[in-house]
């Protein structure tokens, strides 16, 4: 069985924000253990099916936020005006990094943060020209790179715009909103759609996801025009 949730649109335009819950967390600064040894830790994947969606917040990006691409790369090589990556197989498209931010973590230059001005693919791997001279930066100190697109419709929901058109909207958003954008949803007679699905799985998985007990939805829209019909379905 799968369950459907939607946000229907009928008419003229409506922006969408929708709140998480907080979730309150507390930071010990005294480790635990002394002198570990580094080991690496398999979290899987948070997808809409089976067991990989039991979180707090089965909705995936409530905030209808833009894509964030994050990398590490481990330098293979500096030039004066930047770095390359010591892997190729892991080079994105032509100008895919292009603005986004960077941080060293490793190294004499740890902490350092800028952007990248250019990306660029060579036969080697990606190269990378950065906002200012990384003196100091060394072969095999590790960057961090993170790259958000706020142009593309949100990941993590099916959307349906066949009557109208929905696009991500960067001037507006709900109050005291961590995120950086909302939702427009356009009609021009016809309903139109963000829809996210959750994998009930029935009887044969048991007790992954029971609809029973109380559920919360939280929704923050505001129209344009009086009397526009939202339709929330659960």
């Amino acid at each position: 069985m799968k369950i459907l949730f939607s946000l229907v649109v009928l008419t003229t335009s409506v922006l969408l924000w929708f709140q998480p819950a907080p979730i309150q967390t507390n930071v010990d600064p005294h480790a635990s253990v002394d002198a570990s040894v580094p080991i690496g830790v398999n979290l899987g994947v948070w997808t809409s099916w089976g067991a990989e969606q039991l979180m707090r917040n089965v909705l995936k990006n409530p905030g209808f936020e833009g894509i964030e691409d994050g990398a590490l790369v481990t330098v293979g090589a500096v030039s004066t005006n930047g770095f390359s990556d010591s892997i190729a197989w892991l080079v994105r498209p032509e100008g895919f990094w292009d603005g986004a931010a960077y941080s060293v973590r490793t190294g004499a230059l740890a902490g350092r943060d800028g952007r990248i001005r250019r990306s660029t693919v060579q036969a080697s791997g990606a190269v990378f020209e950065t906002d200012e001279t990384l003196r100091g930066l060394m072969v095999g100190d590790v960057i961090a790179l993170r790259r958000i697109d706020d142009g593309s419709v949100p990941t993590q929901w099916w959307i349906d715009a066949q009557g109208g058109q929905i696009t991500p909207d960067t001037t507006e958003r709900r109050p005291n909103s961590p995120g950086r954008r909302s939702l427009r949803l356009v009609s021009t007679g016809q309903a139109v759609a963000a829809l996210s699905y959750l994998d009930a799985i029935g009887n044969r998985a048991g007790r992954l996801l029971p609809l029973r007990g109380e559920w919360t939805l939280a929704i923050w829209a505001r129209a344009q025009e009086e009397g526009t019909p939202l339709k929330v379905t659960l």
